[in-house]
């Protein structure tokens, strides 16, 4: 012979357990919210970029319609501040990119010099500000480039071809030469195209001017070439080929 014991459910009972299944299902729904935002993170569209170019940025997993603030950690560990963007109802942005605003005054080049002026590499962080969620992307930007060589010799004149890039757009950018005992021949000032190559004057046909031509006063090879951005503070230096 055996008994069964039976419990008696009273009402405060049955509010407990409707309580503790309340409790239960919203802990589910806060670990499955939390586990598909664990997923947050971003992509850059280009990871190589030359000086003043921005980065472009896309991020997914945050909450729905949230803002994201983003800021910029450079090679030297300044940061700046990129801007903002809001998320989609999917908790998803994508192609976003931010030029400082101009003041009065400001050249292409002040501008610039706001964002990537540095080479190296370089961090953007996209934090949301509801989700509290944050990832970090990489990018590097390459300093200038520099090539010439001698083209031409007629007499005591000689010309070099030469060509440059990873300046900042349309940057003035002073040229000279020093030869294998120290002396030094100004060749004046360039300015950058748009896309932050030299050089960029025309001829009447439309075409690049790639050359330039100089007295050889006494210069005792190897000639090197010097160009330096007097927006982005970049110095580089060319040996001439064939001089």
């Amino acid at each position: 012979m055996y008994f069964v014991a039976k419990r008696r459910w009273t009402g405060m009972s049955l509010k407990a357990v409707g309580l503790l299944g309340i409790l239960a299902l919203l802990l589910s729904l806060g670990f499955t919210a939390l586990k598909a935002n664990a997923g947050a993170g971003i992509t850059v569209t280009s990871t190589t970029l030359r000086l003043s170019e921005v980065p472009v940025v896309s991020g997914t997993g945050y909450t729905a319609n949230e803002r994201v603030d983003l800021w910029l950690t450079a090679p030297d560990n300044s940061v700046k501040g990129y801007g903002y963007v809001f998320a989609d109802p999917t908790g998803n942005f994508s192609g976003f990119s931010y030029t400082p605003p101009t003041t009065s005054g400001q050249t292409f080049s002040d501008v610039a010099a706001q964002s990537t002026n540095m080479a190296g590499t370089w961090y953007v962080t996209a934090r949301g500000d509801t989700s509290g969620l944050s990832s970090i992307g990489s990018f590097t930007v390459i300093g200038a480039t520099l090539a010439a060589n001698v083209s031409n010799l007629n007499g005591d004149m000689e010309t070099i071809t030469y060509s440059g890039g990873n300046f900042f757009a349309g940057e003035n950018v002073a040229l000279w030469l020093t030869d294998g005992n120290g002396k030094v021949l100004s060749l004046g000032n360039a300015y950058a195209t748009n896309s932050g190559t030299l050089p960029s004057l025309m001829d009447n046909d439309g075409n690049l001017i790639t050359t330039l031509t100089f007295a050889n006063d006494g210069l005792t090879g190897p000639l090197w070439l010097s160009a330096h951005g007097n927006a982005s503070g970049q110095t580089v230096i060319a040996s001439i080929t064939g001089s």
